[in-house]
């Protein structure tokens, strides 16, 4: 019997979307090495802001920690107007454009891109950007073998969004329930998440942070307070001042939080 090596197979181990995306862009180079980055962007409908997420870059890195409103962004509404990719063979066309993301794309030096929309049970949750600096590579054959590369990459996105969703869903039960002992507002959570992120952004240089570990902050930060459901309500809703003794104990929410995020990060295998 003869034997074959997955040339995907790392896809089936335990590794971060980011680690995932740079082994594919790696695979496809072996095929087409003018394939210069891969990125994907993610869209929160709520904001309606489309966020960067992960990149295959290894030493450019001409988007990071940004975002966009989306409405504003008359290309890429296009492409969601006909839910059809766009080949640009040619981002001379763009050189005019006024968008920060336009200007910085350009000053990269790129010459072409294939941006293909993605989208879960037919919602649009954001783009796949392929970027090479050659123009005029992006011809009919290439972008086959793209558009089965480009939604693979999908599908390993929305199974790692699935699974983050459905734990969320868990999570806001568990908010929920939090909320009603602690009397915390839902916009009150939401502000912290956002500012949560603002805090990640601007830190992100200093500290090294990813896009993709600002966007999990940004999801788990709603539960910073999770831990006061293990404090005793004789505390949690003490009228007046804390005693010594019982300000220790409101302290140790802190640790509480954490191991009822490790277990539920255990049992989602997230982990």
């Amino acid at each position: 019997m003869d034997q074959y090596q997955d040339t995907l197979s790392e896809l089936n181990k335990t590794a971060t979307l980011s680690e995932k995306l740079r082994f594919t862009h790696t695979v496809l180079k072996n095929r087409y090495d003018f394939i210069d980055r891969i990125a994907v962007a993610i869209y929160d409908p709520k904001t309606d802001l489309l966020k960067t997420f992960i990149h295959s870059s290894s030493g450019d890195h001409p988007l990071i920690h940004y975002q966009a409103i989306l409405s504003e962004a008359g290309s890429l509404q296009e492409i969601l107007h006909t839910s059809n990719p766009r080949v640009v063979n040619d981002l001379a066309v763009f050189d005019k454009g006024q968008h920060e993301h336009t200007k910085r794309i350009a000053a990269q030096g790129y010459g072409s891109s294939y941006t293909m929309p993605m989208y879960l049970s037919g919602t649009f949750f954001g783009f796949i950007f392929f970027n090479s600096y050659h123009k005029n590579c992006f011809q009919s054959e290439v972008l086959h073998y793209l558009d089965l590369f480009g939604h693979l990459i999908s599908l390993v996105i929305i199974n790692d969004l699935t699974t983050i969703r459905t734990m969320l869903a868990t999570v806001k039960a568990v908010r929920d329930i939090a909320n009603y002992r602690d009397m915390e507002t839902g916009a009150h959570l939401d502000r912290v998440s956002h500012y949560s992120r603002l805090i990640a952004q601007e830190l992100a240089k200093k500290y090294n942070l990813s896009d993709e570990f600002i966007e999990h902050i940004f999801l788990f930060s709603p539960l910073h307070d999770v831990g006061k459901l293990g404090l005793p309500d004789a505390i949690l809703k003490k009228p007046g001042k804390l005693s010594g003794e019982e300000f220790e104990i409101m302290k140790s929410h802190a640790q509480k939080g954490r191991q009822i995020i490790d277990a539920i990060l255990q049992d989602f295998g997230l982990d």
